[in-house]
């Protein structure tokens, strides 16, 4: 009766472990193996595995992302270095005009000698005791007309040329400046021909000039002459 007893007791333990372990088994996640080197073998379970998988691609991310925005950075960086040089050299061109500005209003301060800078192009810096503008209004589909007088004292400067006389009248129609010297005194213009190239220099008691053409002309008594 005893051996009866402790088999069923037997059989019952061993159905209750197998049930168990079917338990068990059905509730663990899938497994995975992964060898990681010879004779070393591990045991991950797949969901493990795939945080694995995606701390991966999270960090490759990171890392892509981390690639790009210091890209990003060094672009802007560049842009502003740019911009940076192009408003200093603005800057120092809009300067530089005011400085010859100035020689040109007060040459004193340069011993009264004519300034040797350049204005910008298409400018024209002038200096007088009087100055008179008179403009005409534009007519429909035409341009309109500006004309200057200057008397005493007068120093034009301009990109490609500069003068010295005591009357000057400027036609803007015509683009024509005529500088013309009092009695005993002479009207010099001066056209420059580039860097390194000595300039060409006109003296006389009136010359024609045309600026669109560098054409010149001394009407009347001709000084030193070219």
């Amino acid at each position: 009766m005893t051996r009866k007893l402790f088999a069923g007791g037997l059989l019952l333990v061993v159905c209750l472990g197998l049930f168990l372990a079917g338990r068990a088994s059905s509730q663990d996640p899938p497994q995975s193996v992964k060898i990681s080197g010879p004779g070393a073998v591990a045991v991950i379970p797949e969901r493990l595995a795939q945080l694995a998988q995606n701390l991966k691609n999270v960090r490759a991310q990171k890392a892509e992302l981390d690639r790009r925005e210091k890209q990003l950075e060094e672009q802007i960086a560049q842009m502003l270095q740019e911009a940076r040089q192009q408003l200093d050299k603005k800057i120092a061109e809009e300067r530089q005009g005011l400085d010859q500005i100035e020689s040109l209003l007060h040459p004193e301060a340069k011993g009264g000698a004519m300034p040797a800078g350049r204005v910008v192009a298409g400018a024209m810096c002038l200096r007088s005791d009087r100055l008179k503008v008179l403009s005409t209004p534009a007519a429909p589909g035409q341009k309109g007309n500006q004309e200057m007088e200057a008397h005493g004292h007068i120093i034009v400067q301009a990109k490609e040329f500069s003068a010295q006389c005591d009357h000057m009248t400027y036609n803007e129609a015509k683009d024509q400046i005529i500088f013309v010297a009092d009695p005993g005194n002479t009207a010099t213009l001066v056209k420059f021909k580039g860097k390194g190239v000595q300039p060409d220099t006109l003296q006389g008691e009136k010359i024609l000039y045309i600026r669109s053409t560098g054409k010149a002309e001394v009407i009347g008594n001709s000084l030193n002459g070219n």
